[in-house]
């Protein structure tokens, strides 16, 4: 398994692996909040942020790729803190991250995670932040497992 930096040639096959990401969202969590606007232009967006952080010196996305396939994929970038008057000014923030099911629980997404780190810690970055959707016990648990804990909780109201 090689660990890089995404290139534009991977676009389209990370963009695939987004898409696996939002159809297991939906799926996983069967919250209708999360079904899709015919009308949006999703893949436009995604484009544009992933050939955003092979520009920006705060974002990047890294890759898993085994034998030519991507495996998975981690993307992040620095964002200024939620709480502007605290001491801490800058955040990491993991944008999306996604493991091919055949590639879970095998330390893919934990490599992803560290060598993401290290890229914050390069910038002077002391915290990383996440956000997942309750319902995703997936993710809640990978998470957890590399050491991340609830510090923050958001709410909704169908009204």
């Amino acid at each position: 398994m090689i660990f890089r930096e995404f290139c534009v040639n991977d676009l389209p096959d990370v963009l695939s692996l987004f898409n696996k990401l939002i159809a297991h969202l939906i799926e996983e969590t069967g919250d209708p909040y999360m079904q899709i606007d015919p009308g949006a232009d999703l893949e436009s967006g995604l484009e544009t942020y992933l050939r955003e952080t092979l520009e920006g010196r705060d974002k990047t996305t890294i890759i898993a790729e085994d034998d030519g396939k991507i495996a998975g994929f981690i993307s992040g970038e620095i964002r200024d803190s939620f709480f502007p008057p605290s001491v801490v000014k800058k955040t990491g923030y993991i944008f999306g991250a996604y493991t091919l099911p055949e590639y879970r629980r095998q330390g893919v997404m934990a490599k992803l995670e560290k060598i993401l780190t290290d890229f914050f810690r390069s910038r002077k970055i002391n915290y990383i932040e996440l956000s997942f959707l309750s319902g995703n016990s997936l993710a809640r648990k990978s998470w957890e497992a590399m050491g991340y804990g609830v510090f923050r909780e958001q709410m909704r109201k169908n009204i």
